[in-house]
């Protein structure tokens, strides 16, 4: 069991860290971009974030339909409404 001169941490080290830790990268290729000023949802574009894209009805920049942004926005608008 090596250790990588590069990280510091051996094979066994990264293969935990990849299985325990909360995926840091994109939200793979599939999906939907949604807008949330005026609800519309596009489909997501590959290698295109969806918080550079555009809303084609309002304007207004997107976000990533499922994302932990988007679920925030959600848990927000359910705090508003139970008041």
């Amino acid at each position: 069991m090596g250790v990588s001169r590069q990280t510091g941490f051996s094979n066994e080290d990264i293969k935990e860290r990849i299985m325990t830790e909360p995926n840091r990268g994109g939200s793979g290729s599939g999906g939907h971009c949604i807008c949330l000023t005026c609800s519309t949802k596009v489909v997501h574009q590959p290698g295109v974030p969806c918080k550079t894209t555009k809303c084609p009805t309002c304007g207004a920049a997107m976000l990533r339909e499922g994302s932990a942004h988007h679920q925030a926005f959600l848990d927000r608008q359910k705090t508003k409404e139970g008041r």
